[in-house]
Formats: C-alpha cells, structure tokens, sequence
C-alpha cells in the first residue's frame, strides 16, 4: 500500500493539533480562538481517525471500527468552522439553526458510531472505502450545508467589510474551504462506485496551509507570536541541550576507565566549569534568539524609545501627538490610533490626532459613561461588539450608554486608554481592532499603557508650557495695553492699538466698541473694525434694552453668543442676524464699568463657531479694563479742558468786573466832585441873584 497515502492524514493531525495548540495558547481566554482551536482539534481528529483507519488495511474488520469513529468526527469539523465564522463575521442571526445543525452532529455521531451510517469497508484499489449504509445522508445534512452556510457568511461579510486585512483573511478562508469542501466529496465517490482516488485530506491539507500562510501573512491571530515563542524556547533548550550533551558525552568517554567515585567527581567538575563558562555564551546567544524570534517586543522597545524622544518637544504638542500615535500603531499592530484631549470649557475630549487618513470627528463627553467607568476602575476599556451580552460584569461592558455604543461601533473602536498624569487624566488613547489576533493580549495592554503614560506626561508638559506662553502674551499684551492707554488721550487711537492687541489674544475678525449715552438708554458704535456688517457700521445706534447687549449692561457681566443662539427666545435680533449673514458665528460683548456704572461694552464677533468659552470672557473682560481706563482718563480730560476754560472765562470775568466796578468808582467820585464844585459857586450865584431881586 502506498506509503504517501497513508502518511498524508498524519500530516493533516499533525499541522491541525500543532495549530490548535498555538491558537489556545495566544489567548485562551478568547472565544473566537477558543472556537478555531475545537474547530482544528475535530480536523486533526479527523485526520488520525483515516490514518488509523488506512493503518489497518488489510484487516477489515479493524478498519470498519475505525471508520467509523471517522465518520461520527467528521461534521463536527464543519459545525465547529461554522460557529467560528458565525463570531468571526459577527453574524447577529443564525443561533437556531446553529443548535440545529449541533443536534444533526450529534445524531449522526450515535448512528455513525451504531454502524447505521457506513455497513462495512469495500476493497478499492488504494485501499478501503465504506460501504454507506442508510443513515450516511444525516453526515452529509450535518457537514455540507454548514460549509456552505459558511461561506455565504464569509462572502457577505467580506463586500461589507471596509478593512483589506479583514477581507484578505475571508478570502483564504474561502478558498481553504473550497478546497477542503472538493476534496471531501472525492471521499464519498469510491463508495459510490466510481474508482477515484479519495482527496479529502489533501484538500484539508490545503486548507490549513492557506490558514497556517494567514496566520503569517495577513495576522490572522496572535500564532505568529506564539509560534516564535515556541521556536524560541526551542533553540534555546537545543543550545543548551546540546553543550551539555556533548559534554556528558566527553565525560563518558573519559571517566570509562575510572572508579565510580572518581567519574562522579570529574564529572562534577565538568558542570560546574561549563555552567560558568556557557552563562556568557547563554546571554549572548539569548540576544540573538530574542532579535530573531521576539521581534514585536523589541519593536516595543524601540517604540517606547521613540516615544520617549518624541515626548522630549512639548513646544508643539500637535506634532508630537502625530508621532504617538503613528509610533503606537506600529508596535501595538492596531488598526488605527488616535489622541482625544480636552476640549477648552472641559465637558468633551476631542481628537487632535489620528492615523486614518480621512480622520472622522470623534468627541467623547467627559461625563459619559465611558469616562466615568474609566475613572472609577482607572483601567484600559476594550471594546468586542461581537461579545454581546456574554460580559455581564460591569468591568467588561465599556459603556452603559446606547448612543456612545454606536458611535464605538461607527467608529470601530476596540480600545479606550487613560492617560493620566499627575493623578488626572490629561487625555485619551484610543485604538481600532487588533490587526495580529481578535484581542489584546498581556503584552499589548501592557505597552499601550506605557505609551499612554508617556502621551499624558507629554500631554501635560505641553499644555502648561502652553499655559505658561499664553499668560506670557497676555500679561505682555495687557501691559501694552495699559502702555497704549497712558501714552495718548486720543481715544480714536487708542481704540485702534487696543484692537491690535486684542486680535493676539483672542479670536475677532469684527471688533467694536459701544458706548451708551448719558441717560443708559441707547448706545453708539463709536469704534469698528474688521468685517462690516451692514447696518451696523461706525455711528450706528439702537435702543439698549431690545438689543443683545442688554445682559451686559443690566447685570454688568459679559456675555457669549453661538450661531444659533437660545433656540426658545424667538427670531434673532437684527443686529445677531446681520453678523450671521456674513458669516460670524460667535459673538462676545464684555461691559466697560467705570464708578458701578456701565458706560459701554467691547463686542468682538467670530467666523469660527464657539470661538467663545469661559477663558476667552475672563481674559476679555481683563481687556475691558484696560480700555475703560482710557475711555476714563479721555473722559477726564475733556472734563478739565473743560473746566479750565470755564476757570478762564471767569478769571476775565472778575478783572472785566474788577475794571467795571474800578470805572463806576471813578464816576462817582468824578460826579460827587463836578456836584461839589459846582454847589459853591452855584450857591454864590443864587444868593447874589436872590439880593438883586
């Protein structure tokens, strides 16, 4: 009998059992592998099962027994594939029938093994064939309607599927299946009567090296690193094995011709002289074994290196975050990675970087459950829609909120990571699936936390060496301000310097200044600058108490405005919808108070959409003060302009009354002495004239 027909369902058990041991072993604790692993365990059952039965020829009788042990295996290797593609295309239907199929395996396994599915073994010309008997149709209702399942799952999950690794994967599935799927029906056609060679296993032998070539290629799951584990611990031992075999070897050949007391002392001494000496030789050729065999964790190392260098640079934290995550791609083996930080006000953590190249816009509240689990536990939250509601603890579920369980999906997020420095978390490192394997394993967890650990410090270094250049302008921009304030009176200057400062430190494409009357009734646009809007240019003026600055006045706070506004308060006013026309979207108006009274208001307007935050008001209404100072100290001025030209017209107003009244004395003494010498000789006259009557 051919010994290459024989030995070919060997081959089968051997690669099937070698393959389920590697897949049990990268992580046991995976369904998905648990499920491939029954599914290689029933083929290499199959495949020993054939070749104990071909083992057997010529003795029937043994070869029936044999066979049919053979026959009860082999749909189970079809029903286990099934299950596995139902999880592996996360298949949401499909249970019923799934137990259904379970339950035609296993009738068929009784009959199988009660003789009812094969009566005997036929003497073909390569060996034996069975003899099918009536219930044979019950392994084919069980094994050929699965595959085929299979592979319409397999063949719509892979039009759907947006990843090229994913779809890659289902096509040497497909093919592997295919294959196995022609090869066994040649099995049945001897017992048919046709002379055929049966080419089962060959076809099964196909099928796993298109796996065994996914594993390695295209990542199917975590084998790789299983594989070079194993391979690893493998030339270690034989190494070490083989310097102390040798040395035994010498030893027996040496101590042949000594007494037994003398052989165990020289040989004693041998060990202990080639334990010293191999340790250095061991640590060299474990460095050669570690490069070749464990590469992701030096790739790791390497990453951890990189990102340590990257992390150095907080002067441009968006470039660094660019680096991290391309870097944590790379060596975690993840679909996609991204950096989510803090929005400005806090309530959201926002994407600021992304490997996908067309990044969607991702935001997670800060007070979603997501972010709250992850505060509570403090840990990694991955995420497998294919789960389900298997995970029941609340550690396993990542979110309890339906919306943000969709967005996971929409998005494909598989993990959320903490980074957290000094005792708050500065952001978030999120990641897509798993490109080698269907989970995170020890070693994955455990770098991603580093990287996180690095991205936080980074994070934070940036954010107050931010903080601190940003306080730097400000405290520089404020004191030319104040500086632009106390150099001139004019306030039209003033006004326009003040604008240039106040567009480096805060977002305005349209700057003006308002300044009400002195009844606070209306105000007047005494400054614009910027976008005009029409309608509201330099000189315009509006009633205060109908317009969107009357919060600023009645309450002498400052005031932010989105787009849409308060959705209940109505149309817009005609002021917030002439900005809108033209395209500035947020608009902020801080008070000028000057002695308790509000005399006027700085209104800066914004293209960008919530340009406008807490932050923004606070260091508005700093500028605010500076600007009021001047308006103040201009005010002043014109006061005592003012009134020095009153004090002026009042001090020539007392010398005109001084020389009036200087003059008005003169003409009284001038008069009293006219009246006093004309009396003398007036009277002189009237009495000589009264003497000659």
């Amino acid at each position: 009998m051919n010994e290459i027909y024989i030995a070919l369902p060997f081959i089968q058990f051997a690669i099937s059992a070698f393959l389920a041991v590697l897949v049990l072993m990268s992580n046991p604790t995976d369904r998905l592998n648990r499920l491939f692993t029954l599914f290689l365990v029933m083929m290499a059952a199959w495949g020993i099962t054939i070749f104990a039965m071909r083992d057997a020829f010529p003795d029937a009788a043994t070869a029936y027994t044999r066979e049919k042990w053979a026959l009860a295996v082999i749909p189970f290797s079809s029903i286990f594939f099934l299950h596995f593609v139902l999880r592996y295309t996360r298949s949401k239907h499909g249970s019923l029938a799934l137990y259904a199929f379970y339950s035609i395996g296993v009738a068929s396994a009784i009959l199988s093994l009660g003789g009812y599915t094969a009566t005997g073994m036929v003497e073909k010309f390569y060996g034996f064939a069975p003899e099918l008997g009536w219930a044979f149709p019950l392994v084919l209702m069980a094994s050929y309607p699965a595959v085929l399942w299979s592979l319409v799952l397999l063949q719509r999950a892979s039009k759907n599927e947006q990843s090229t690794q994913r779809r890659q994967q289902m096509l040497l599935l497909k093919l592997g299946v295919m294959a196995s799927v022609a090869g066994a029906t040649t099995d049945f056609f001897p017992s048919l009567g046709l002379n055929t060679y049966p080419l089962g296993v060959v076809g099964n032998i196909f099928f796993i090296v298109l796996a065994t070539y996914g594993v390695t290629r295209y990542k199917m799951m975590n084998l790789r690193l299983m594989l070079r584990r194993g391979m690893a611990y493998s030339a270690v031992s034989s190494f070490l094995f083989g310097v102390y075999g040798i040395c035994i070897g010498i030893v027996l050949l040496v101590t042949r011709d000594l007494s037994p007391i003398a052989s165990v002392l020289f040989g004693a001494g041998t060990v202990l002289i080639v334990g010293v000496t191999v340790q250095p030789v061991m640590q060299r050729v474990q460095a050669v074994v570690d490069r070749a065999f464990y590469r992701e964790r030096h790739d790791r190392i390497s990453a951890l290196a990189r990102l340590n260098d990257l992390t150095k640079d907080i002067t441009d934290f968006p470039t660094v975050a660019e680096g991290i995550v391309t870097t944590v791609r790379e060596a975690a083996q993840v679909d996609w990675v991204a950096v989510l930080l803090p929005s400005h006000d806090g309530k959201a953590f926002i994407s600021v970087a992304d490997t996908r190249e067309a990044s969607p816009h991702f935001e997670l509240s800060a007070t979603g459950s997501a972010i709250s689990k992850m505060k509570r536990f403090g840990e990694m939250l991955t995420f497998d829609p294919t789960i389900g509601d298997s995970a029941s603890d609340a550690e396993n579920v990542v979110t309890d909120d339906d919306r943000e369980m969709a967005l996971f999906e929409q998005l494909d997020v598989r993990m959320i990571v903490p980074m957290i420095a000094a005792g708050n978390l500065a952001g978030l490192l999120t990641g897509g699936r798993k490109l080698v394997g269907s989970g995170f394993l020890d070693e994955d967890v455990e770098f991603v936390k580093t990287a996180a650990g690095q991205a936080a410090v980074a994070a934070r270094n940036a954010s107050l060496y931010a903080a601190a250049r940003k306080e730097v302008s400000e405290r520089s921009a404020l004191a030319e301000l104040g500086r632009v304030v106390s150099s001139t009176l004019d306030l039209e200057t003033v006004f326009e310097r003040c604008a240039e400062q106040v567009r480096t430190l805060l977002p305005a494409d349209r700057i003006a200044i308002a300044l009400a009357d002195d009844e606070g009734q209306r105000f007047e646009y005494t400054y614009v600058s910027g976008i005009p809007v029409p309608g509201w240019d330099r000189g315009a003026t509006d009633a205060i108490a109908s317009s969107p600055l009357q919060p600023v006045f009645e309450y002498h706070s400052g005031i932010t405005l989105g787009m849409t506004d308060d959705p209940e308060s109505g149309p817009l006013h005609g002021m917030r919808e002439a900005s809108v026309d033209v395209g500035l979207n947020s608009l902020m108006a801080v008070p000028f108070i000057a002695r308790g009274r509000v005399i006027g208001a700085l209104v800066l307007e914004s293209r960008r959409a919530r340009a406008y935050l807490g932050e923004e008001l606070a260091l508005a209404e700093r500028v605010a003060g500076q600007i009021v100072n001047a308006i103040n100290n201009s005010r002043q001025f014109v006061q005592a302009m003012e009134l020095a030209v009153a004090n002026e017209a009042k001090i020539k107003l007392d010398a005109e009354n001084l020389e009036l009244q200087r003059l008005n004395e003169a003409k009284i003494k001038f008069l009293s002495t006219v009246s006093h010498e004309l009396r003398t000789p007036l009277t002189s006259m009237l009495v000589f004239a009264s003497l000659l009557i």
